[in-house]
């Protein structure tokens, strides 16, 4: 009968170590696919680099309005590079 016990036991604390990993892994799915989505809803809305566009990495593919009316500004238009 003490067996039988072990045995039950056993099952049942395999079945909840089963439970937390899936449940762990579903919450951090969930945390990647809520931090890809809100990195990509902010993509494009505005500029978090402190200098000045030409100063930037990313002044020549940037979208934003700020950087295109700099492209302009230095004579290079929409396909400065």
């Amino acid at each position: 009968m003490n067996n039988e016990s072990n045995d039950r036991l056993e099952d049942r604390l395999g079945n909840r170590r089963e439970f937390l990993i899936a449940a762990a892994r579903w919450a951090l799915f969930g945390l990647l696919g809520g931090g890809t989505a809100l990195l990509l809803a902010r993509h494009g809305s505005e500029c978090l680099r402190p200098q000045s566009c030409r100063a930037c990495v990313e002044f020549t593919g940037c979208p934003l309005p700020r950087a295109i009316a700099a492209r302009q500004e230095a004579g290079g238009g929409e396909a400065c590079g």
